[in-house]
């Protein structure tokens, strides 16, 4: 169901990027089959990755040499901003999904008024959470896509295993949003082994049997 992604879009790629500079310690913090604990572990991790990201965006973030001003000097991070929803475009892929509040974790943008540079919009799930906050999380981004705003990134980050989060995902999700979620790109940041190292990338979804 899940698949890297080849070719990474620069506000994807400075996600990754961010997130290869959050420490061990904040993977500790899970849910542990209990997600109706006052703090959740998410809000630490989030606040960490929002430090992260600044700071890239302070020293002159740059990938492979080419500094990226666009994401350095124009785009605004914000970090769980509650909002009113924005008008969104009558589509199948919705339903009857409307949030009277949203918060994203993570939004890349110059503003709020300025559909042109939505640049991403991230939501996370920290290790151990429900398979209904994982979908709902994913149902919010494509909520998020299909907004007035129409944020041309939405990626659901993960903490935990590929083989956890496909589990979930197989006995969660339905085919129609299954081919939601590929028609309007959503995408997956997971942390996995590559050599030594655990680091951070993007895997796509890919057509799949599932359940429902």
């Amino acid at each position: 169901m899940i698949v890297e992604k080849q070719t990474l879009t620069p506000s994807e790629n400075f996600l990754i990027a961010g997130l290869n500079q959050v420490g061990e310690e904040y993977f500790q913090m899970r849910h542990l089959g209990n997600e109706n604990i006052l703090q959740k572990p998410e809000r630490v991790f989030n606040a960490e990755l929002y430090h992260q990201l600044r700071k890239l965006q302070d020293n002159g973030y740059y990938e492979v040499g080419r500094i990226h001003t666009d994401l350095v000097k124009h785009i605004k991070l914000h970090l769980e901003k509650t909002k009113m929803p924005s008008a969104i475009i009558n589509n199948l892929c919705i339903g009857d999904f409307h949030p009277k509040k949203i918060s994203p974790d993570i939004v890349f943008h110059t503003g709020q008024d300025n559909i042109d540079n939505q640049l991403l919009v991230a939501e996370l799930k920290m290790d151990g959470a429900s398979r209904i906050n994982i979908i709902n999380d994913i149902q919010k981004l494509l909520f998020y896509k299909l907004s007035a705003l129409q944020f041309k990134n939405a990626v659901f980050i993960y903490t935990g295993s590929k083989k956890d989060l496909e589990r979930k995902l197989e006995f969660g999700m339905s085919k129609k949003m299954l081919e939601c979620v590929i028609k309007h790109n959503v995408v997956i940041a997971l942390r996995l082994f590559k050599g030594r190292k655990k680091m951070w990338n993007i895997y796509e979804f890919k057509n799949n049997n599932v359940n429902n």
